[in-house]
Formats: C-alpha cells, structure tokens, sequence
C-alpha cells in the first residue's frame, strides 16, 4: 500500500510489538523504527499472527534495541551529529521507558493502550513526556489530572490482510459469537453478559470461545451474523474493527466512547453497529435475529465504514498531532517529571520495571533497587524517599524470593527478611508495612506470624483516623504482585477516583478486603486451622465485595471440609449465580450434589450448565473432563462433546 502522506521529519518511533502497527509508514524513509523483542518474532506462539518478514523494509533503519540498557542517547547516538531525528514516538508500556526520556533532546510523543493493567506507571510517566495521545478514557482521565499536552488517537486499527470477507461467501451459521477473554478479574461486568447470553443458546446458535487466532478466527467471524463485544476502556478496540470487516454486525455497549466515531448508530450515516444496554440487552440480540434484512444493512454499512481505518490511515493522524507536539516541547511547563528528585524518578522506573512481563525484568528491577539500598548515596535521601525505597524494596525482595525466576538468575545480597526487620524497628508500623509483612510470612509459611501482622494491617487500615491519600501511587509496592483481583481492581479504582466518581478511601476497603482473605487463608492453613474463624473472615469479605473475586468458591469449600455439606451447596449455587463461568465451581457443586444424593438437584443444575457447555469448546481441560464424567451420569442421552 502507498504511503498517504510522507512523514515531514525524521522520526524515531518504538519500542514496536509488531512492526504492522505502523502499516505502510514502516517503509516510509523518514521513520526510523526500534523492536520490542523481535528476533523472537518466528518462534512466537500462534496467538501473535501478525508476524512479518523484515525484509519487508530496509534492514539500514532498523535500530538496535536493547530493552534493559537502552537510553534516549544510546539511540541517538546511531545518527551523525548534524543529522540527528527531530522526533521520538515512545510506542507503549510494554519495555522499561528510558531513564533519561525527561532529559531527551528532542520532543517527545508517548503514545497509550492497555492502560487498564498499568494506570498509574501511565500516570506518572505522562509527565515525562511532550505530549500523549491515547484513547478517550485515558485522554479523559489525564485532563482531569490536570495534563493538558495530551489528545485522543485510535489504539487500533483495520488490518485487511489478516480480518477481510472470504470469498465466496460462507454461510453465517452462528448467530451470535464471542471471541476473547473470560477471565473475570480483568473484565467482572462482561461475565454477566455473556451468562445472559449463553441463555439464549437454547433458541439460537450462540458460540463463545478463547484462544482462537488467525485463519481460524477469521473463518469464525465470516461464518457469525452478530459478534458480542464489551470493551474494557470504553475504546473501539481491535475485535470491533475485525468483526466489521468480516461482515458480521458488531454488537457493543452503549457507554462506549468511540464506536460511534468508526461505525455510526444514529441517523447522521448508515447505522453501522448495535448498541444494548442492561435493560434491552436480549431485546436488540432477538430483535435483529429476526430481521435479517436489517442485519444485512447494517453489516453493509460496517464494511464499508472501516476501509478507511487501518494502521496506515491511524498513523497519518497520528502525523498530523505533530505541530502539537513541537510546540508543546519548548513551553516552560512541559515534561515536569524532570522536577522531581532522581529518587523519585527511579523509584517509578523500577516499580514500573518489576511488573512488567519480560522474561527477567523483576531480576534489573531489584539488581538497581539493592544497588540504591546498599549506595553510599542512600543515606543522603531524604526521609519520606528512604521510607518508599525501603518499602518497595522489600516488596520485590519478597516477590523475587518465592519467583520461580530467583532459583537460577540473580541472588540480591540481602534478603527481605532484614529489610522487613528495618521497617518495622520504627516507633510506628504503618499498616502497610504490616500488610506487606503479613504476606511475607504467609508466603513463607510462618503462620503464627503473620496472622498478627495481618490483624494489626486490618485495625489501622480500618481506624477512622487512617488517611488513605497516598495509597493513590503505592499499589506497585503492595503485595502479592500479580495481575490478580487485588491488582486489576485497585487500577480500576484509580481510574474512577481520577474521575471523581470514587475516593482514597475505596482503596483503603479493598485493602481491608484484600486483608480479610489473607487471614482466612492463614487461619485455614496448617497447624492453625481456625476453621471457623476463616469462614467468618471470607463471609466479611463477600459482603465488602459480592461482586467478584473467588471469594464464595473458597468459602463453600471451607464449609464443605467443616462437613457444613447443604450449606456449601446454598453457597456454591450464590457464588454461580453471579460467576457462571466457572467450570470447577459447577464441577464442586455437582460432585457435592451427587455426595449427598441429590440427584434431581444435581440434573436440574446439569440443565442449566448445558447450553454453557456446548458453546464454549476451549473450555478449561482440566475441570472439563470430569465435568463429561458426570454428564454422561446425570444425562446418558447426552452426546460427547
């Protein structure tokens, strides 16, 4: 594909995940591009099914990229003096961002997607930069932080050599699909609406599926008539622009805030999508399955309204934020991350550094964190910074020890048993310190001490006089470190305290939350075995949060080992009622049913599972198995699936 509109300046854009990202503009000699990883491209798994040849550009400029030691300098070093890049495009938080971005000679453009996992490293990085572009979420959130220099730009795009209508025609035997995650902790309000939509599997062709990819994938959107999609940021994300280029109709919440910009529902255009609700959910579903006329238009006008939205078209309005850019970079007020204490820059380098998902990240992380700890320039910091340094670092040191990782990579020259010890010689342990060290215990398996800890996290996290504010920027150093509930949730919280439409002190209740768990788990754990006070503390934590976590799960298990048989039933059937999708709880509940004779029961929730278990077939092996067992026992007349 020709370029649109050449690139006015020699740019410098990367780290890429994938060099399609950038569309025909990776042939465009102006751009000088930089990989996340891309010697690796070949020996991806079949999930990364954009993959390229390189010799598909010039291999000449092609950056090297090292993503544990790269600098701003170190890239600009590869260009002559006087021929140096007038921009740098910092594509994403999927590598460690340069130490001295703040200090770069050049402008700045950061560029934003995925933010819902790591919110507030976004945060804080967005002061590092010129400007920001990202989606109207994140645009939305930044603005009301104050941060000015930032603008909205799709994350995603059409790319037409991998989502495209087959010809000739396949016949459109699902009526409605869906197609991507069913992890509830990263999405929990999604899960309810395929429930509602796996209940209709009994008058349509309903199909959910995970971990489909290319071809395959492609060929089940060219055979679906309505594709299900709830996006996690309010964003038009990339399996709208799939499922329209397919020819399917998308079918999208109604509070997003960008569908209407690429497929419109009024009466400006063609309607190009269907929007539901909580209230017309199965209403819109039934009513354009029975007007197939209505479908077709709509699927139509889809088609046509995405020609223009690829990976190419994207970066050409990406180009066009550039005198944006420049004139953001020369203001007084631009990058004020290069105000803050080198501390402090590092400190937010190496919380962002830990958690991300590269093979030996944790290992640099905490390698520059003990290199602070131990520094001859620590006892210059001041108190408030040694405080946080001492924290995180016995956050990851606690981590790293119980990482499968530590056993053969770096071995830190203290452990976080002595930092621990440290914090908690103060004349006052703050709660999180007693959070941190309470899991630290229990992940050693020394119950008898951590229990205390946890008990006296839960009483200051919970006193009145507790002020919750700084939590807002402490959650990379709270444990367990994970994409967990925990985790997922507090982003979440921020984004919404960001929007006014939450407080600090929600994050001090899921703490206590987080906390209540805790102390189930050590009481249940041998030698305690306070069985009875744990179910009392999951009980507390369903009512602080009924609306996710595998809180009830744990909890009728509980009761189930106390021989509380009926009443780990009643709590099983509340916890499904609210998590469908989970096949070892309905796999539990069976077996549990079965246990106590119940055999009626135990058909009549069989029925209910069915239309769950017929549409989703890359379900869960494991539980899945067994769960075939006890069809085969509730329902002989079932067939194999």
């Amino acid at each position: 594909m020709p370029l649109l509109k050449p690139a006015p300046c020699k740019i410098l854009v990367g780290p890429l995940y994938h060099p399609r990202v950038l569309g025909s503009y990776l042939h465009d000699p102006l751009i000088y591009p930089f990989f996340l990883d891309c010697q690796n491209w070949k020996t991806r798994p079949v999930a990364y099914d954009m993959v390229v040849s390189l010799s598909e550009f010039q291999a000449e400029r092609q950056l090297p990229y090292d993503y544990q030691n790269t600098t701003v300098a170190e890239l600009l070093s590869h260009f002559p003096a006087d021929a140096q890049p007038e921009l740098l495009i910092w594509w994403g938080f999927y590598g460690p961002i340069p130490v001295d971005i703040a200090e770069s000679p050049i402008p700045t453009l950061l560029v934003v997607s995925d933010w819902h996992e790591n919110l507030t490293s976004v945060l804080a990085y967005a002061e590092a930069f010129d400007f920001v572009l990202g989606d109207q979420g994140l645009v939305d959130i930044l603005q009301a932080k104050g941060l000015q220099h930032c603008a909205y730009w799709p994350s995603y795009a059409l790319y037409p050599e991998r989502s495209f209508l087959i010809s000739p025609p396949l016949e459109r035997v699902w009526d409605v699909t869906y197609v991507g995650s069913l992890n509830l902790a990263l999405h929990p309000k999604r899960e309810g609406y395929l429930k509602r939509l796996l209940q209709l599997a009994d008058r349509y062709q309903i199909r959910v599926d995970t971990h489909l990819y290319g071809s395959e994938y492609n060929r089940l959107l060219n055979q679906s008539r309505l594709v299900f999609n709830y996006s996690i940021r309010g964003e038009m994300n990339l399996r709208a622009f799939e499922a329209a280029a397919s020819g399917a109709v998308v079918l999208m919440e109604e509070t997003n805030l960008e569908v209407r910009n690429y497929l419109p529902t009024d009466q400006t255009a063609a309607q190009a999508c269907i929007l539901y609700n909580e209230a017309n959910f199965e209403q819109q579903i039934i009513h354009y399955l029975e007007h197939e006329t209505e479908r077709q238009k709509i699927a139509h006008a889809a088609l046509q309204a995405i020609q223009n939205q690829s990976a190419s078209h994207q970066f050409e309005k990406l180009l066009a934020f550039l005198p944006a850019v420049f004139a953001a970079s020369v203001q007084d007020s631009s990058r004020p991350f290069r105000q803050k204490r080198k501390q402090q820059q590092a400190l937010t380098r190496i919380r962002h550094l830990y958690h991300l998902p590269l093979a030996r990240a944790p290992e640099w992380a905490v390698r520059e964190a003990v290199e602070v700890y131990t520094g001859g320039d620590f006892t210059q910091i001041s108190p408030s910074d040694s405080w946080e340094w001492t924290h995180l670092l016995a956050a990851c040191l606690t981590d790293y020890e119980f990482n499968p990782i530590s056993k053969v990579g770096y071995q830190p020259q203290i452990q976080a048993e002595s930092v621990f010890a440290q914090l908690l010689q103060g004349s006052e342990w703050t709660p999180l310190v007693c959070f941190n060290a309470a899991w630290y215990c229990f992940f050693r398996g020394d119950y008898h001490r951590a229990l205390p800890y946890s008990q006296k996290a839960l009483a200051l996290f919970s006193s009145p006089a507790f002020e919750p504010s700084p939590l807002l920027k402490l959650i990379d150093c709270l444990l367990p470190f994970g994409h967990n509930y925990f985790y997922l949730h507090w982003q979440r919280l921020v984004a919404e305290i960001c929007r006014q439409k939450a407080t600090a002190h929600d994050l001090s209740r899921l703490i206590c939350w987080m906390l209540l768990i805790l102390q189930a788990r050590i009481l249940s754990s041998s030698p305690i075995q306070l069985l009875a006070q744990a179910e009392n503390r999951y009980q507390e934590a369903l009512a602080l949060f009924p609306e996710f976590g595998t809180v009830g799960f744990e909890l009728a298990r509980l009761q189930a080992l106390q021989g509380k048989k009926l009443q780990a039933i009643e709590t099983y059937q509340t916890y499904l009622e609210r998590h469908f999708l989970q096949p070892q709880a309905h796999l539990a509940l069976l077996e549990l049913l079965l246990e106590q004779g119940q055999i009626n029961a135990a058909q009549q929730w069989y029925q209910r599972v069915d239309s769950l278990l017929r549409v989703i077939p890359h379900f869960d092996s494991r539980p899945f198995k067994r769960l075939l067992q006890l069809i085969a026992y509730l329902d002989p007349a079932a067939e194999t699936i």
